[in-house]
């Protein structure tokens, strides 16, 4: 199942923002995916649903997957903050 969040959601601007002041502007760019995730069927019952997470989505689920330490903290830092926030 698929879903679309807009842009202008209140989770995802807060997010992003969060992610901005962690890991800089590139890290607070809101793009969509084509591939599966819990959060297609989660999203017809929870409103707020979105997904993230550190590290490249090029790399995740490959043979070779990896990612940085700093992108793991980095990627903690900003659920943390995120969680704060809400």
């Amino acid at each position: 199942l698929g879903f679309v969040r807009s842009p202008k959601s209140p989770v995802l601007q807060t997010l992003a923002e969060i992610a901005r002041e962690v890991a800089g502007p590139r890290a607070g760019k809101l793009t969509g995916g084509s591939f599966f995730s819990d959060a297609g069927p989660l999203a017809k019952g929870v409103p707020q649903v979105v997904v993230f997470g550190p590290g490249d989505i090029g790399k995740a689920h490959t043979p070779d997957e990896f990612m940085d330490v700093a992108q793991l903290e980095a990627g903690t830092e900003i659920v943390r903050r995120l969680l704060l926030a809400l």
